[in-house]
């Protein structure tokens, strides 16, 4: 509560490095990506319940984008796979296999409903299209081991934050987004 500055906790009994990153839902719901878990987590903060909702396996993503048709992307990890995970069906789904092991860490949505991976230890930039499931890589030459997460600015340029990078890394997009697009609770969360 940052009125009170106090903490508090609520739903124990989740297991140690069960999730990795966490999704804001437009319901209010919470999406925990499955880090340890093998099982996709959902918190209700109106209700502060804690539940689980399909099977997914360990270790295979980080990092969560909520999409406008109200999907989420899960980055891939070390499955080599992105996750699909559809809150009104509870399915998860899977897309794009053989991307390497450890190659990125979150994902950022850009205005044209794209989905930037931030490079972890990939060296280029992942492209996720959510419409044709097409996934790409664009702007080789990235130091491996380097970023952990990404904010989309509103002159269209995603900002990688530094991991072991000793820089900033920065993706222009040529695609301008407007201020309320990234400032909307939904938006820019790893």
């Amino acid at each position: 509560n940052p009125v009170t500055n106090a903490y508090t906790t609520t739903a124990s009994g989740i297991p140690s490095e069960a999730y990795f990153g966490g999704v804001l839902l437009p319901d209010g719901r919470v999406v925990f990506v499955p880090n340890a878990s093998t099982y996709i987590g959902l918190f209700n903060p109106a209700t502060n319940a804690y539940t689980t909702t399909a099977t997914v396996p360990a270790y295979a993503h980080v990092g969560g984008v909520l999409l406008p048709d109200g999907r989420v992307v899960f980055a891939p990890r070390n499955g080599g796979v992105i996750g699909l995970f559809n809150p009104a069906t509870n399915a998860y789904t899977t897309t794009a296999s053989g991307i390497p092991a450890e190659a990125y860490y979150g994902g950022v949505l850009l205005p044209d409903g794209r989905v930037v991976f931030v490079p972890r230890n990939a060296t280029y930039i992942g492209l996720f299209n959510p419409v044709t499931n097409a996934y790409t890589t664009v702007a080789s030459g990235i130091p491996t081991d380097a970023y952990t997460g990404g904010v989309l600015l509103p002159d269209g340029r995603v900002v990688f934050v530094p991991y072991s990078a000793t820089s900033i890394g920065l993706y222009l997009t040529n695609t301008p987004a407007p201020k309320d697009f990234c400032l909307h609770p939904c938006f820019n969360k790893l």
